[in-house]
């Protein structure tokens, strides 16, 4: 029986999945919600499809037949045309990506420790195989003496690594070119801002819901009901801006990315994709940097 990395199995059936979807995803009636990882994509996701009775479809699922909510990180393609894309402010999405991806680095660490050299090789991949490639790529960064917890330092060359070649495996589009391909090419697209999801979420929801739908009316007491049910608190069992680390829905706030940004980190993902910020409004213009408290 062939064995595959997940490192390699995951893109397969990322791919598998989108080209599926590209032939037949408008004839089963599919859903999509977009964005570059790490932008609220999932929980978006979930309350569309709790709100619409539809299963919510996540990146290790390939809907053959059946409508769903597909939660995806694709690049544009005509197909996906009429798509609820998320954007969020792309330096707290980096944030959260660094704290993804060491927190599999440091899982992946700790469970070579305790398997030890004796366990099964598909065991280990199980476990830990997709994290092997990012090891590789921090160690070729940082050298052997690599610390995962000093964020602030790490950030500039995280930063211009990440722009250049995502660390998560469901994309190899940065987060400014992303972006950039949907709105620049996206016609029927309705697009979401994360922060204004936070902001007033019912609001947000509803707004997508009948601008994505055309829907004249809809219904707000299941929409109270989903909103509740997929808040922060009732996912995570605690406030928004209470961080665990060890947890996918790690923080729930904006801005975050203010207390990791070092200056030459600003100064770093302005030069890549600093245009984008004053285009989405995130800034004002490209002398953000100047004023960051961070040193």
């Amino acid at each position: 029986m062939l064995w595959l990395d997940d490192s390699i199995r995951q893109p397969l059936i990322n791919l598998t999945m989108m080209e599926f979807n590209k032939r037949t995803g408008h004839l089963i009636g599919q859903t999509y919600v977009c964005g570059f990882p790490k932008s609220g994509t999932t929980w978006i996701a979930k309350m569309v499809a709790g709100y619409l009775g539809l299963p919510f479809l996540g990146g290790t699922y390939v809907a053959f037949g059946f409508p769903g909510v597909i939660h995806n990180h694709w690049d544009y393609h005509p197909s996906f045309d009429q798509t609820i894309y998320v954007i969020r402010d792309g330096r707290d999405v980096l944030i959260s990506v660094y704290m993804s991806v060491t927190k599999g680095y440091l899982a992946r660490k700790q469970a070579l420790k305790e398997l030890g050299s004796k366990a099964p090789m598909s065991l280990i991949s199980q476990n830990i195989g997709r994290f092997a490639n990012i090891e590789k790529r921090f160690r070729k960064l940082y050298g052997s003496k690599f610390d995962p917890m000093n964020v602030m330092e790490n950030m500039p060359r995280f930063i211009e690594a990440e722009l250049k070649k995502p660390f998560i495996i469901e994309t190899q589009t940065p987060w400014h070119k992303h972006i950039q391909l949907w709105r620049s090419n996206a016609q029927k697209t309705t697009f979401v801002h994360y922060e204004k999801m936070l902001e007033n979420t019912k609001q947000c929801l509803l707004d997508a819901l009948s601008n994505h739908f055309g829907a004249e009316k809809v219904n707000e007491k299941d929409l109270d009901y989903i909103v509740n049910r997929y808040s922060f608190e009732n996912q995570t069992g605690r406030l928004p801006g209470q961080e665990d680390r060890k947890s996918d829905i790690r923080k729930g706030v904006a801005g975050d990315w203010q207390n990791y940004f070092n200056q030459e980190a600003c100064q770093v993902f302005d030069y890549y994709a600093g245009n984008l910020l004053i285009d989405l409004g995130y800034e004002p213009n490209r002398s953000w940097h100047s004023s960051t408290l961070k040193s």
